[in-house]
């Protein structure tokens, strides 16, 4: 394990959700990871989890008990309303949101008005996957010409600062945050550090399009496979 968390807050929220980081739905996100090179699943993608970033955003506002947590550039918002502009127009912001999606944002509010704390790893995870698996998938659409001049990708764009420099902020930040809060509150933060995997997990499976995408992929790399295995054979079995 590295130290990279250090030994706080930030660690343990990291150790704790790391089983079912590695083992829940790994189809889906395969899935997702595949698909997300076609605009159409890429757009997809960013509205459903518009809305989520939208609520955490407001928390951040709303509560001074979470400001350190408010790293500098890191929010989303402005840069998600621009992609989802260039996408759909403004009819996103009319447009009804998957059930899945709006569980999510309640459960997000019920969390704001009871216990603010309980967002600290909704507010890890999903920027700490934003800075990370974003990129990645930013960098894949654009080698397969999807992302010319970066439209549509303002949301894994971070002017002024690196991805990796924000992300040791914010675990510092975390972990600084972790060190005022008693144990039993911060266990309490641990467990439901589980719950943001099991909540994304719901949404992803509603993003329109990824299994039609993702099977034509697959179709055409089993079928790039074969025809290798065809030319191997016919050279050298003939």
């Amino acid at each position: 394990m590295s130290d990279i968390d250090g030994p706080g807050l930030a660690r343990r929220l990291r150790e704790s959700t790391k089983e079912i980081h590695d083992t829940s739905d790994k189809l889906v996100n395969l899935k997702l990871g595949v698909a997300m090179s076609d605009e159409k699943v890429w757009a997809n993608g960013l509205l459903v989890f518009a809305k989520i970033f939208f609520q955490l955003e407001k928390s951040l506002d709303d509560f001074a008990s979470l400001a350190d947590l408010d790293v500098e550039g890191m929010r989303r918002t402005q840069a998600l309303e621009k992609d989802l502009d260039f996408f759909f127009g403004h009819s996103w912001r009319t447009q009804k949101d998957p059930q899945p999606v709006q569980d999510y944002v309640s459960h997000l509010k019920k969390l704001s008005e009871d216990e603010p704390y309980l967002l600290i790893p909704y507010i890890y995870h999903l920027y700490m996957g934003l800075l990370s698996g974003g990129q990645l998938l930013s960098k894949k659409r654009a080698l397969t010409g999807a992302a010319e001049e970066q439209e549509g990708s303002a949301v894994t764009t971070f002017p002024g600062e690196t991805p990796f420099n924000m992300k040791k902020k914010l675990r510092s930040a975390t972990n600084a945050l972790g060190e005022e809060l008693d144990s039993e509150l911060q266990s309490r933060i641990v467990e439901e550090g589980i719950n943001v995997f099991k909540w994304n997990n719901a949404i992803i499976k509603t993003v329109e399009g990824v299994n039609e995408i993702f099977y034509k992929k697959l179709f055409k790399w089993i079928s790039i496979f074969v025809l290798i295995l065809a030319i191997i054979f016919y050279y050298f079995y003939k």
